[in-house]
């Protein structure tokens, strides 16, 4: 699927602004593998950058209607990500965005993201999923398209690498396997620099441990030196005493 002006739209409640905004950061600044760039997908080539993504940043008022920069980046956007919560699944706006993204024909290019609330929760007022989401007349959401960013569910790593997995079809083993790669790499780096800091550290301190060695011989010496100066200095004086005092006695 080409043509779109963005990789996915971000629909939530500010309430979650500091899940969206990580989402964003982290969508972003994602790198696809290089064995995968290029590969035909369902959904077309798959990109060497999940780039760009399209975040509203401002409130809407209560009584406005979607503007239209908001509405111009959902029909350019090639999906649609939910964050999911009690806050967005009250939201009017986070609602009519669902609503008018599926109106476009790509209902099944909606994503979510739970980051607040019980997902089996059938109280409303517990429920992390807007009711636009169930408008369709199903009520599944399959996994892994529903990622849980949450330390006690996927964590962060994982429920990125869910969400691109979906949006571009791609198997979501193939972008684990490569993220553990890029992790095992990155400690092999780490472990190397981290041996030559160690290494350069040890030089450094064995260089001071040297020169400290020199400047206390250095100062031993001098001071030795000193110690014979006073000695003769002393044994000098006697002798001339003894001069003096054996002339005075002749």
């Amino acid at each position: 699927m080409t043509g779109f002006r963005y990789k996915a739209f971000i629909s939530y409640s500010h309430r979650d602004e500091k899940w969206a905004s990580w989402l964003h950061k982290a969508l972003e600044s994602y790198r696809l593998p290089r064995q995968l760039v290029g590969r035909t997908t369902r959904y077309g080539e798959v990109p060497a950058r999940f780039y760009p993504v399209f975040r509203d940043r401002d409130e809407l008022s209560s009584g406005a209607s979607l503007s239209d920069r908001v509405s111009e980046a959902l029909d350019e956007s090639e999906s649609l990500i939910v964050v999911c919560s009690p806050a967005a699944a009250a939201s009017k706006w986070v609602n009519e965005e669902i609503r008018v993204f599926r109106a476009l024909g790509r209902g099944e290019r909606i994503y979510c993201m739970i980051v607040d609330g019980d997902p089996q929760a059938r109280n409303p007022e517990e429920s992390c999923f807007p009711p636009a989401l169930f408008e369709s007349g199903t009520e599944e959401i399959a996994e892994p398209l529903a990622a849980d960013p949450r330390d006690w569910a996927d964590g962060k790593t994982l429920a990125r690498l869910k969400l691109v997995s979906g949006i571009l079809g791609v198997r979501l083993d193939e972008l684990r396997q490569r993220e553990m790669k890029r992790r095992r790499i990155r400690q092999v780096l780490f472990g190397a620099a981290a041996a030559v800091i160690l290494g350069l550290g040890v030089a450094t301190i064995i260089l001071q441990v040297k020169e400290k060695a020199r400047r206390e011989n250095a100062e031993a010496l001098v001071s030795q030196m000193v110690d014979i100066s006073k000695e003769l200095n002393s044994i000098v004086d006697l002798k001339t005493q003894r001069s003096i005092a054996e002339r005075l006695q002749g």
